[in-house]
């Protein structure tokens, strides 16, 4: 079970981009969604058993020597709801990151026409930008 939460997303992923042309957008839209709502589902009840049922548990990845009593293999021992936030927090990290780069320090990618012709937002669209901006200063001055 635990192997299946990281293994479905990937495997909708993959369905998708490798069958995507056959399965058409709506195809791929049922397959990552339906997979990615499994492991979610499946993450739900591991977050259960591990962090609210305090049970350790130890997942075999792959032995490659086995014998007798002896037995070396990769896995996975101890909080495995710790490891899977450590990975996603990397991979958020390392987005955030990404996106922080190409929008700030990488240069642009776009026409010189095309940026001429950027302009600010509409007055209609800035006003309701205005009150959030002043209420979320007054609620950080109240919370202060």
């Amino acid at each position: 079970m635990y192997l299946l939460i990281v293994l479905l997303p990937l495997l909708g992923s993959s369905v998708a981009g490798a069958f995507g042309r056959f399965l058409g957008s709506e195809g791929t839209a049922i397959v990552t969604t339906t997979c990615v709502s499994f492991s979610s589902i499946l993450s739900l009840t591991a977050f259960y058993e591990v962090a609210l049922g305090a049970s350790a548990c130890y997942i075999k990845i792959a032995p490659w020597i086995l014998s007798e009593m002896f037995d070396a293999s990769w896995g996975f021992f101890g909080n495995f709801a710790f490891w899977l936030g450590s990975v996603s927090v990397f991979f958020t990290s390392y987005y955030s990151f990404r996106l922080l780069f190409l929008t700030f320090l990488a240069p642009t990618l776009s026409f010189g026409r095309d940026i001429l012709r950027c302009h600010d937002a509409p007055i209609l669209q800035a006003i309701p930008l205005i009150f959030l901006a002043f209420g979320s200063m007054g609620v950080g001055y109240l919370a202060k």
